[in-house]
């Protein structure tokens, strides 16, 4: 389409007039967006937003959610006397005009931290106890503003937002308060020894220096400030990193983390894929990254060139398997209730289901009779449900479900324009179908027919999952699925409560992560334990036959104050040698 440039250029005054009546400051998405420069933005009743980027001389057109237009991104550029109009999916053209922070800039947060660290600002606890008071009020003056970037990035209701991006985040900040002087506190290793006993041996618990914090999109907050709150605790200075593909999260904690805490220690940088490389060349004592397993192996590989710890929170297939001996009806309900959270976009959500085919069929009636519910029988698009992140994800789902040799038994509705889609079981599925390709992280529920020997069998064979739920009353079941399967962690008869248990690890293993978070198991992922003896002058009294020249009356007596022993209560082909069949032996 065409435009006379006069006309444009009455339009283009028309809504600069329409800004100033509405009071617009001129640069709102600039602002919001933290990098961009120059933006000219002026906003319509129903939440749109038109803005014109003078560098580029471009008009831009950016719909409200709630439009039916909201897929699409509408530029308007000029081409000698005329101006183009072109639309765009709003995901591709959104980051490709996206701005992100320069090299320049993420040099220059990453030498401020790596300065006031340097300064051992962080270290001092009166510091660590106000950020983490300060963060823990981050959360309860913007809860509402959390609230509703998430509903504008993923479309959440409330009731998963406010829990889980605010309520637990404060949860945890209370813990680590609570915990600060323990975590923090000496360790004085055994005693009984006498070079620990002598030497007055501690363990220091340091901080292991500037870090830098990724999260993913689906629990944007959660996942960039629980990970800091045990980093600000073991006493580092942090770059956090939030995911470009929730933008409206994005843009808030650019806003409000610097209001809230020492800019000096702790700074946020964004960036897009392109930029990626360039943050992670920096030089960082440690990488906390939360997403794919495939950005792990990436992020993996370039920490290594600097020796960097990491701890990855990855996913994975994570399987639920509901034997004969299961309670069913309940089974079904929590299951449903774990894919239909955040629309099945969960590290820890059910990826596919094991049934035994005695009890497949009242099963599956049970899950629609579940899905039903949650779906308040409405036909159409429910206002509560999550959607999917972006045209990608959307598209990356309908390919997989394209594919798929199984049979769609429920559901399957979906709106490619809001990216609504609703519960979907997929029955007749076989371990070699499209499903079970790739973590689904979507609303899709594939079935498939199993014994629990033949279950358990596929889970032990492929890439260890995040999580693993076993549904069964038998105690012998659950045994057998412990010992012949490998999983970050394991729930029996529900599931995601395993990540819940106070003072204990959540992580992956293998290919769904390394090292752990939670509690004291976070923080150790941010410390570094020094051991520090301190010898007195006068133990050459007692060790000076260590010095040279050598001889066998000197290593003896070396051996001897070692505590070496010679006489052990077992043979040499491990069988116990002491008079009570070693019931009373520690070895």
């Amino acid at each position: 389409m065409h435009v006379g440039v006069s006309g444009a250029g009455k339009r283009a005054n028309s809504r600069q007039r329409r800004r100033r009546s509405l009071g617009g400051s001129g640069d709102g998405i600039g602002r919001s967006r933290g990098t961009c420069r120059s933006w000219h933005s002026w906003s319509t009743c129903d939440g749109s937003i038109y803005a014109f980027l003078p560098a580029a001389n471009r008009f831009f057109f950016f719909p409200s959610p709630s439009s039916p237009r909201r897929q699409r991104i509408v530029l308007l550029f000029p081409v000698n006397r005329f101006f183009i109009k072109k639309e765009f999916p709003c995901d591709e053209y959104y980051t490709s005009i996206m701005s992100y922070n320069t090299a320049a800039e993420v040099d220059k947060a990453h030498a401020t931290v790596t300065e006031t660290f340097r300064s051992n600002a962080t270290k001092d606890l009166t510091w660590r106890r106000t950020q983490l008071r300060k963060l823990w009020w981050l959360l309860q003056d913007n809860k509402e503003r959390i609230a509703d970037a998430l509903k504008q990035d993923l479309n959440k209701h409330r009731q998963e937002s406010v829990l889980v991006d605010v309520v637990g985040i404060q949860a945890a900040c209370l813990e680590a308060l609570a915990n600060l002087k323990k975590w923090t506190a000496d360790e004085k290793p055994r005693r009984t020894d006498p070079l620990n006993l002598v030497g007055g041996a501690v363990i220091r618990r340091e901080p292991k220096g500037v870090s830098l914090i990724i999260s993913a999109w689906n629990y944007p907050f959660m996942e960039l400030l629980e990970p800091l709150i045990v980093a600000i605790a073991a006493g580092c200075a942090v770059v956090l990193k939030p995911s470009e593909l929730a933008p409206a999260s994005q843009d808030l904690l650019v806003e409000i983390v610097p209001k809230y805490l020492d800019s000096s220690a702790i700074q946020i940088v964004t960036a897009g894929p392109k930029d990626m490389d360039h943050l992670l060349s920096k030089k960082w004592a440690h990488i906390f990254f939360t997403g794919s397993t495939g950005v792990g192996k990436i992020i993996y590989a370039k920490a290594v060139e600097n020796l960097s710890t990491v701890t990855l929170e990855l996913g994975g297939r994570g399987p639920a398997i509901v034997t004969a001996n299961a309670n069913i009806d309940l089974s079904a309900k929590r299951i449903a209730n774990t894919k239909f959270m955040n629309s099945g976009q969960v590290c820890v959500g059910v990826n596919h289901i094991f049934v035994d085919p005695k009890v497949k069929k009242p099963f599956i009636e049970a899950l629609k009779k579940y899905f039903d519910q949650f779906l308040s029988g409405e036909e159409s698009e429910p206002s509560y449900c999550t959607r999917i992140v972006n045209d990608k994800n959307y598209g990356r789902l309908e390919a997989l479900l394209e594919k798929s040799k199984g049979t769609v038994i429920y559901g399957g509705d979906r709106n490619p324009k809001t990216r609504y889609w609703g519960p979907t079981i997929v029955d007749n599925v076989t371990t070699d179908d499209s499903l079970l390709t790739e973590e689904l992280f979507g609303p899709i529920l594939p079935i498939i027919e199993a014994t629990l020997q033949e279950a358990i069998d596929y889970t032990a064979a492929h890439d260890h999952p995040l999580s693993l739920y076993g549904f069964t009353d038998s105690k012998v079941e659950r045994e057998a699925i412990l010992n012949q399967t490998n999983s970050g962690g394991v729930t029996f008869n529900d599931c995601l409560l395993h990540m819940l248990v106070k003072d204990a690890p959540f992580g992956g293993v293998g290919p769904s992560g390394m090292g752990a978070y939670h509690g004291i198991w976070g923080f150790n992922e941010f410390t570094h334990f020094r051991t520090v003896v301190t010898v007195p002058f006068w133990m050459d009294l007692i060790l000076g036959y260590r010095y040279a020249p050598y001889s066998d009356s000197k290593l003896s007596k070396i051996i001897t104050f070692q505590g070496h022993k010679t006489s052990v209560p077992f043979d040499r082909e491990g069988r116990d040698t002491g008079f009570f069949g070693g019931w009373f032996s520690k070895f």
